[in-house]
């Protein structure tokens, strides 16, 4: 008898008494096992063409992502098999309701033979896996980026408010030296003798967290700003100026739990210091309002939590685009394209973000005038100190 009908035999027979096969069984051990052993990532590649997706099934360059393209074989089981490969680096895949809905896809899965009766059921299952942003998009439904273009932030100061505008990260098109120093070095210059400063974040996203809070180092606490959840571990981030073992920054911004920089002792949460852009001058003791809106995505909302719950720090304008959740994004051999969010973030208050948007605290039409209004009424009432 055919020995990939026996398999499949089985696996039906097992489905339907609720007991969990390997999918590779599915569609011969020998031929699954060879696809998923053959199966591999690129190097991660960080450009606007990969981009990133957003739930009207488009890519979206506004989120925080790594790319790579995986290989193996167009089969409709093998491709499943390392969707869910991938999957399990979800954010909730640790979670009962996850492994729950992982058996019961795999059973569905056993039963298809085409590549397009899968998508539906891995669509449901990366969702399930990391959040209304995860998602099987199939097949030419991924639109191209817009052309991305080369912006510095810009820092002007009038009227005694100091305004740092903070446009897109892209890592692929600008030195990461000259984003942080046009705004930290700036900063230095025009914060003494200030009221306060105002943030403006509604064209911050891209990929690169720790850039953009670099570029802000002057007006950060030396502590822990915020804390990214994986599905195994909490890595705080904070910013240590005077913390030797510090590396380069760029674990923060990549989607990795405690790489180069990191710290950790024996049963504690390890912490992955940003360190400054700038000199250790500090403004702290002053005002600072943040504008938000809808496209503060990825590393811009990221930028946000740095400032939230701080209690010289107001938010204005509208909610942000709910996308702060990093995603790995896989292009699959059939041609769809997987996106798997792999850790949320959580405020210094406990609050954890996904794929919700963040509500400033003063919705507003006008939150430049309104930011303003607030920053002059602290200085008035003596919550900033001029130096």
């Amino acid at each position: 008898m055919n020995k990939t009908l026996v398999s499949i035999s089985a696996a039906v027979i097992a489905c339907a008494i609720g007991v969990a096969t390997p999918l590779a069984s599915a569609q011969g051990g020998e031929n699954s096992a060879r696809n998923a052993q053959n199966a591999k990532t690129a190097k991660a590649a960080d450009t606007p063409e990969a981009a990133q997706y957003n739930p009207n099934q488009k890519l979206n360059w506004r989120m925080s992502y790594i790319v790579g393209d995986l290989e193996g074989s167009q089969d409709a089981q093998a491709n499943a098999l390392l969707a869910i490969e991938q999957i399990n680096e979800s954010v909730y895949a640790k979670t009962p309701k996850y492994e729950q809905e992982r058996r019961s896809a795999e059973c569905k899965l056993k039963n298809s033979t085409t590549t397009a009766e899968t998508y539906p059921i891995l669509d449901h299952l990366a969702k399930v896996a990391g959040g209304n942003n995860s998602a099987l998009i199939k097949p030419g439904n991924v639109s191209a980026a817009p052309e991305d273009h080369y912006k510095l932030p810009q820092v002007t100061k009038s009227d005694d408010i100091v305004t740092v505008k903070l446009p897109r990260v892209n890592t692929e098109l600008m030195g990461l030296d000259d984003y942080e120093s046009a705004s930290g070095t700036e900063l230095l210059n025009k914060m003494p003798n200030s009221c306060g400063a105002i943030i403006d974040l509604r064209d911050a996203n891209g990929p690169d967290m720790g850039t953009m809070l670099r570029s802000l180092h002057p007006l950060l606490p030396a502590e822990t700003l915020m804390r990214k959840k994986f599905p195994d571990t909490i890595v705080d981030i904070g910013i240590e100026p005077d913390n030797p073992e510090a590396g380069a920054g760029q674990a923060a911004g990549a989607g990795a739990p405690a790489q180069a920089g990191a710290t950790a002792e024996k049963g504690r949460t390890p912490i992955y210091y940003i360190p400054p852009a700038t000199p250790d001058n500090k403004f702290t003791d002053k005002p600072v309002a943040i504008l938000t809106g809808g496209n503060t995505g990825g590393a811009g909302e990221a930028t946000l939590l740095g400032f939230r719950g701080l209690n010289n720090a107001k938010t204005f304008g509208q909610p942000t685009a709910g996308l702060i959740g990093e995603h790995n994004v896989a292009h699959m051999p059939d041609g769809s394209t997987l996106v798997n969010t792999i850790n949320t973030y959580i405020d210094r208050k406990g609050e954890e973000f996904n794929d919700k948007p963040i509500a400033p605290d003063v919705t507003t039409s006008n939150p430049e005038k309104d930011a303003a209004a607030w920053l002059k009424q602290q200085c008035h009432n003596g919550n900033a100190v001029k130096r």
